[in-house]
């Protein structure tokens, strides 16, 4: 049986809306924040029977349905993202932010480590 067969809900957007939440269990348990493009949203809606979801539909839902809201965090013409207890925004990585600080200085001050490591160490003693 399907999640929403247990409880009772019989509109598709009340199906919908409990996938989702679903999804967004399953990602508080891995601890990651949960970011889908309208082709896998459409996906969902399809496994329970419910023709194309895009941002057209999705917002429509998002207007009208508060079981939406309230498992939404954001969505846009790129796709959405459902809000995942445990994870806040500092969990996300922005792939585009600045690195700050370069591979080569972070190598460069190993090195320096290495190198003051060494200089402190004895020398080991011969066998004969």
């Amino acid at each position: 049986m399907r999640f929403f067969e247990f409880s009772g809900v019989d509109t598709g957007i009340d199906q919908f809306a409990a996938l989702l939440h679903n999804l967004a269990g399953r990602a508080a348990s891995a601890k990651k924040p949960l970011k889908m493009n309208w082709q896998s949203v459409s996906q969902l809606g399809n496994s329970i029977g419910m023709d194309l979801v895009n941002y057209d539909t999705f917002k429509s839902m998002y207007d009208n349905d508060a079981a939406i809201q309230a498992i939404t965090k954001d969505f846009d013409r790129n796709g959405l993202e459902l809000k995942v207890s445990g994870v806040s925004d500092q969990d996300e990585t922005d792939v585009n932010a600045p690195p700050s600080q370069s591979v080569d200085d972070i190598a460069a001050g190993a090195a320096e480590k290495q190198m003051a490591q060494t200089e402190k160490t004895p020398p080991a003693p011969k066998l004969t």
